[in-house]
């Protein structure tokens, strides 16, 4: 028989999952964390007098530069913010962005778009500030961008900057099988208080982002094993949960 369930509580924290080059900080721009394909030598560049001008990059010569988030759950609404830079003297040439292998944004620069603002004098740069909403399908989120330069980086690059990912409604998925399958029961931030009392199965899978935690108790109220969950369990000791147990 599975565990009776005396205390369970579900803590919503930071909603923020993911930030990167958000200040003028060389230090705040962790361009190691994305995957460069091609160009070998980005690391950050600056561009522009703002409060956020650091950039990983400069990208370019046909770079493919990728972020996968593996632990992004599935059927929850997200908010991704990025800026572009583009830097120098671009001949008509492409950067194309994909999330989860669908296009995001196309575009097509020339070297005299914008107004100067970093590297080379002659030649005018431009800040694309991306913003989407949107609901996740499946486990993990992959950004790709890929450019058709065909130049040294020197001449004309790119530079991405200021990336932003916050969960807009963080959820925890309950499943009553492993593997999250079966029945599914859904809490969100504001039903916590009073839908974590009345979870109708057995939990032998749980699913969330890491802005969450969840506190579970054994059958003893008072003196039971309390375990902090704080990443999604694929198959976990099922405890039965039909309504919480308060203390006589």
């Amino acid at each position: 028989m599975a565990p009776m369930i005396s205390f369970l509580k579900i803590i919503f924290l930071n909603s923020i999952f993911y930030q990167n080059c958000h200040t003028n900080l060389e230090s705040d721009c962790r361009y190691q964390e994305f995957n460069v394909q091609g160009i070998t030598t980005s690391t950050v560049v600056k561009c522009g007098s703002d409060s956020k001008n650091v950039y990983m990059g400069p990208f370019g010569e046909g770079s493919i530069v990728t972020k996968t988030f593996s632990n992004i759950p599935p059927n929850i609404q997200i908010e991704l913010k990025f800026k572009i830079a583009k830097i120098d003297s671009w001949d008509s040439e492409t950067l194309t962005i994909w999330l989860n292998d669908q296009q995001l944004e196309h575009y097509s620069f020339t070297s005299h778009q914008g107004t100067h603002i970093c590297q080379l004098s002659e030649y005018e740069d431009l800040i694309i500030q991306i913003a989407k909403t949107f609901q996740t399908t499946t486990r993990g989120l992959t950004l790709k961008f890929k450019d058709t330069l065909d130049q040294a980086s020197t001449d004309e690059s790119w530079g991405l900057g200021d990336v932003f990912l916050r969960v807009i409604n963080p959820c925890v998925n309950f499943y009553s099988e492993c593997n999250y399958q079966g029945e599914i029961f859904t809490i969100c931030k504001g039903g916590q208080v009073i839908l974590q009392r009345n979870i109708p199965f057995e939990i032998k899978s749980i699913s969330f982002d890491p802005s969450i935690m969840i506190k579970i108790k054994g059958p003893n109220y008072y003196g039971g094993v309390l375990k902090d969950i704080t990443t999604s369990e694929p198959c976990l000791d099922s405890y039965k949960f039909p309504k919480q147990v308060q203390p006589a």
